[in-house]
């Protein structure tokens, strides 16, 4: 499929979760709203996965630059580091561990549920 057309259907989903979350109140950010949407739309097969899979394939080979503005933006404000950086490395060390945990107990849980 066109490259131009896959990125369409990206973009579509990407506005209707951003119209839903202006006219709908949600706690919920757009993208996300669009990005639940986009999976619902694949998992219910209406989107085949053919017609999206070149460029989402793209953007995940190239996920790493996709970061490179939010560590621009980190330097920006450096200066709220000074004095909370223990806090922050415990902070950052107690939610990895967290979502270590999480993923494998998940995991563990799945594969029961298939057994």
């Amino acid at each position: 499929m066109n490259i131009f057309k896959q990125l369409w259907i990206l973009t579509l989903f990407y506005i209707l979760g951003e119209s839903l979350v202006r006219f709908i109140p949600s706690p919920l950010p757009g993208n996300v709203v669009g990005f639940l949407l986009m999976f619902m739309a694949l998992k219910f097969n209406l989107v085949p996965e053919e017609k999206i899979s070149t460029v989402s394939n793209f953007f995940l080979k190239n996920l790493a630059i996709l970061f490179i503005p939010g560590g621009v933006g980190l330097i920006t404000v450096i200066h709220l580091f000074n004095g909370n950086i223990l806090k922050i490395i415990l902070i950052l060390l107690i939610s990895t561990t967290i979502t270590l945990l999480s993923t494998a107990f998940t995991i563990l849980l799945i594969e029961r549920i298939k057994k």
